[in-house]
């Protein structure tokens, strides 16, 4: 399986980042469990989301292992909200119990949750891992996105945009990489319009180890900056 750079989207994507690191990359690939875990490491979190109960939020979903997820806004109308609303729509996420639509649960393989965008515009991802440890890659999967709406995705600098006509139903592993590590990031799925719901699962911040030029050119420059004190100190 071969990942190729997001030259579209299906919802917006933006990354802002906690420290000057910009993402070096995006990635996507059909969904598949063996990438997708290969492709966290050994040092990461997780949400699956299969600890929430099912049915429409009310307000951000706060409180999980790698941050906070918000709607984007607007009230949509469509079956998606309506079946997670009770028959009412809002402009909350929902956790989605059940496959609908198209939409629902990747990961694990034997579970049936994942968080659903409820026909809004999307949903807003501001990543954090527990005790503010760092991470230097993102990683979910994405499904039934673009299927009606058209999607952009934007990371340090870098903007792509494609949909509609994704296939409903259609899986993503969606791989985003920074070069360095950070703290803090904000995601967001942005949907060109409602009615378009689409499901996010298995969000992960992983720690993954750097290149080794990478490694060499961040030992250089630190000891760039130990000559630059020394200097900075010896008398005049």
């Amino acid at each position: 399986m071969k990942p190729k750079r997001f030259l579209a989207a299906l919802c917006a994507i933006t990354l802002s980042f906690g420290t000057s690191a910009q993402a070096s990359s995006i990635s996507v690939a059909i969904f598949d469990v063996t990438a997708f875990a290969s492709s966290m490491g050994g040092n990461f979190s997780l949400e699956d989301f299969e600890t929430y109960s099912g049915g429409a939020l009310n307000g951000p979903l706060t409180g999980t292992s790698v941050g906070t997820f918000s709607s984007l806004g607007g009230v949509g109308g469509g079956s998606t909200c309506r079946s997670n609303g009770g028959g009412t729509c809002s402009a909350d996420l929902a956790i989605q119990d059940d496959g609908i639509n198209g939409q629902g649960n990747l990961v694990p393989i034997a579970g049936s949750k994942s968080l659903n965008s409820n026909d809004t515009l999307g949903i807003k991802w501001d990543v954090s891992r527990v005790g503010s440890a760092s991470f230097n890659r993102l990683i979910f999967g994405l499904r039934d996105g673009g299927e009606f709406q058209s999607l952009t995705v934007s990371a340090g600098g870098e903007t792509a945009t494609f949909g509609p006509g994704a296939g409903n139903g259609n899986e993503k592993l969606v791989v985003v990489d920074f070069s360095g590590f950070v703290t803090s990031a904000s995601v967001e799925m942005r949907h060109s319009g409602l009615n378009d719901g689409f499901t996010i699962d298995a969000a992960t911040a992983a720690a993954v180890p750097l290149p080794a030029g990478a490694v060499l050119a961040m030992t250089g420059l630190a000891g760039l900056m130990a000559i630059g004190r020394k200097r900075r100190r010896k008398p005049s």
